[in-house]
């Protein structure tokens, strides 16, 4: 597929617009449907290495692909976690007819995403080249748009969660009994717990203020978050300490400050809304839908790229279509520290 070239004046988020080399700019769908795919970058997004936010985006939050519409499924009741003897047959009677948990179907849409950076090519220097410039635009782009994604989780799950306040300055407080009963008090499963950076800080602190010559005290002062999650009882416990910082113009820093969050994150290989219900009760889930729609571009890629040009501009985009759902919000509990 060969490059296209329009005028940036044609796009109506650039029209008029005084362009900055090397700034970033927010584009819509309208925006983008004037604009061209372009191969050699497609390419190179495609083989981009995972950054840190793409890492903590996918392993916190399953990812289910989809088209542009989908439906969702939460379930009701229990059937298929109950646990008793009515799998035993006695003799010459039939096995226990069991139901499946009734599903409500939910209909929604993945959103079209994406930002832009201004490459002026009289402004590309001796030691590098318009090509390289270029895919610099799109490494960064596509990692500032990962933690945008990585930041609408964290809210989802914190605006989804049941609250709970704790004050960890005071004497007697036990942090980790405190995310323990959390995470038991709703008899739902739970496999996961997120430790913001003043939460952790403070868990520390707390622990680190006590009577050292305690032994249990000193055990938990001393627990990495492996043994943490041991003594919890979850598969894993982690710590947001991916570097969020609030945009200078209708920006959104992460909110996400003395909170503990436990919540079921579910298997990594659903492949189907279908799959999310009682057996698999995943707390929040990423729809996520190709970038190339089925056109020319890298086959099933979350993330598609477009280039505009005019005589000395150069704008590239980076893009893709997603929706965050709360699939399951009983089994999201949070800690709110007050002090």
């Amino acid at each position: 597929m060969s490059k296209g070239i329009i005028q940036l004046a044609a796009i109506p988020a650039l029209a008029g617009a005084s362009l900055t080399h090397g700034q970033m700019y927010a584009v819509n769908n309208s925006d983008m449907q004037s604009a061209h795919r372009v191969d050699q970058l497609d390419q190179y997004l495609f083989g981009l290495p995972e950054s840190d936010a793409e890492k903590a985006l996918s392993e916190l939050f399953p990812e289910i692909e989809v088209g542009r519409r989908f439906d969702w499924y939460s379930v009701s009741g229990s059937a298929m976690t109950e646990v008793d003897d009515s799998d035993v047959r006695a003799p010459q009677a039939l096995f226990k007819r069991v139901t499946t948990d009734p599903k409500t179907e939910n209909s929604t849409k993945t959103v079209e995403k994406g930002l832009a950076m201004v490459i002026d090519r009289s402004m590309v220097g001796a030691h590098t080249t318009l090509e390289r410039e270029k895919r610099r635009a799109v490494k960064q782009l596509r990692n500032r748009l990962a933690r945008i994604e990585y930041r609408r989780g964290l809210e989802l799950l914190n605006a989804s969660a049941t609250n709970a306040d704790k004050d960890w300055t005071d004497a007697d407080a036990d942090p980790d009994v405190d995310v323990e009963t959390n995470v038991d008090s709703l008899g739902e499963p739970q496999d996961t717990v997120i430790y913001s950076r003043t939460a952790w800080s403070k868990r520390r602190a707390a622990y680190r203020t006590k009577d050292a010559a305690n032994a249990v005290v000193s055990d938990h002062a001393r627990m990495g978050m492996s043994e943490i999650a041991d003594f919890l009882g979850v598969k894993e416990v982690t710590k947001d300490d991916l570097p969020i910082s609030k945009g200078k113009k209708d920006g959104k820093a992460v909110t996400y400050t003395d909170k503990v969050i436990s919540y079921f994150r579910g298997e990594q290989g659903v492949v189907s809304a279908e799959e999310i219900d009682q057996l698999n009760p995943t707390s929040v889930v990423r729809f996520y839908t190709p970038a190339d729609q089925g056109a020319d571009g890298v086959s099933g890629n979350k993330w598609g790229v477009l280039e505009y040009e005019t005589e000395r501009m150069t704008v590239v985009a980076v893009f893709h279509y997603s929706k965050m759902v709360a699939t399951n919000t009983k089994n999201i509990k949070k800690i709110t520290l007050t002090a």
